[in-house]
């Protein structure tokens, strides 16, 4: 094994929280559960690849608010009472007596 390769290794062990007899070439994701730790390095690292992530979970965060949710929630009460009015009816109440 090469000075760097050897490096290599003894950082990915460090990284993942793994033992020196764990490591292995092929080790991925799907066999180590710490691999995501290698996610986290990379944002950390990355200033704008961290900048990026921040400015998407502040865009999703105002996408989500009470009012937006009450109003789709609302939405969604209108449209199944339209669907379950007896035909003619112009009685809402009826409608939702009837769910």
């Amino acid at each position: 094994m090469s000075p760097n390769d050897l490096k290599l290794r003894n950082l990915l062990v460090e990284i993942l929280l793994i033992d020196d007899e764990q490591y292995r070439d092929e080790n991925g994701p799907d066999t180590i559960e710490t691999w995501d730790s290698l996610a986290m390095v990379r944002i950390a690292t990355e200033w704008g690849l961290s900048r990026r992530l921040a400015r998407g979970a502040r865009h999703t965060a105002e996408s989500l608010s009470w009012d937006r949710e009450i109003e789709r929630l609302e939405q969604s009460y209108r449209e199944v009472v339209a669907r379950s009015a007896p035909a003619g009816s112009t009685d809402r109440g009826e409608a939702v007596v009837n769910l």
